[in-house]
């Protein structure tokens, strides 16, 4: 998934996939989702369902060369995470670089 279609969830619902998942195509999670050993809920099933749908995933041209054009969804995370990580545990250093940090997460979504 990349961040256009990450960023349709909560992290409430982001919680009930694991990183390898969040690097799957959203079709593959999608499908993933419906097998029968998942326990992701079926709301937010019908939500991915949506999705696809909205995204018209079934054209072939969708898919060409997304994973080239966007940085992926788990880089992202894992960048932001340690940003959290860092202003969590250095609130001053954070206060200071705020105008820095915005910066890079804006630059990071463009990416996506």
């Amino acid at each position: 998934m990349n961040w256009d279609e990450i960023s349709n969830f909560t992290w409430g619902e982001i919680e009930n996939f694991t990183w390898e998942d969040l690097k799957l195509d959203i079709k593959e999670l999608l499908n993933k989702s419906k097998d029968s050993e998942s326990t992701v809920p079926y709301s937010i099933i019908l939500k991915l369902e949506n999705l696809c749908k909205e995204l018209d995933i079934n054209e072939p041209t969708l898919a060409d060369g997304l994973e080239s054009r966007n940085m992926s969804v788990v880089t992202a995370l894992s960048i932001i995470s340690s940003i959290i990580m860092i202003a969590d545990k250095l609130p001053d250093l954070y206060t200071k670089y705020k105008p820095i940090v915005v910066k890079l997460l804006e630059e990071i979504s463009k990416l996506l």
